[in-house]
């Protein structure tokens, strides 16, 4: 029995490292902002995190969205990421409104908990670029 326990234990502790490695993998090869709503996903941790309280559509950021969709062109997005809109390269978007629907271009409808821990994680990396940033809240979701 006690071996039998031991082997179950083993296998258990196998596949959550198995999985966290899988998901590191994942993190590190998917290219900036390909996983699904990540730039939203940054967008309300940084919020709270600046504003250091739950947030709402008034406490947006024309400023941060501008600087989230300059590191989205940078990426390409448009070439692998998902748009209500097309894409203008002439004319790129400046809010997210500009490429998705007004319903769903920011996360704030969402419950704040998971994002209240991920502005943990943003907090000490406000001063650093949105793509270290969305690495971090990356790797913290794993």
């Amino acid at each position: 029995m006690i071996d039998r326990f031991r082997w179950e234990r083993l296998i258990l502790v196998g596949l959550v490292w198995f999985a966290l490695l899988r998901g590191v993998i994942y993190a590190s090869v998917t290219p900036p902002w390909q996983a699904p709503d990540e730039f939203r996903h940054l967008e309300y941790a940084r919020l709270i995190a600046e504003h250091r309280r739950p947030v709402t559509y008034a406490d947006l950021s024309p400023q941060l969205e501008e600087e989230i969709i300059a590191s989205l062109l940078e990426f390409d997005y448009w070439k692998f990421g998902y748009s209500d809109l097309p894409f203008d390269e002439n004319n790129p978007p400046r809010h997210f409104e500009d490429f998705l629907a007004p319903v769903i271009a920011h996360s704030l409808y969402q419950p704040p908990s998971y994002y209240l821990l991920g502005a943990l994680v943003v907090f000490p990396l406000l001063g650093e670029d949105v793509v270290l940033q969305m690495y971090a809240l990356r790797l913290a979701s794993l």
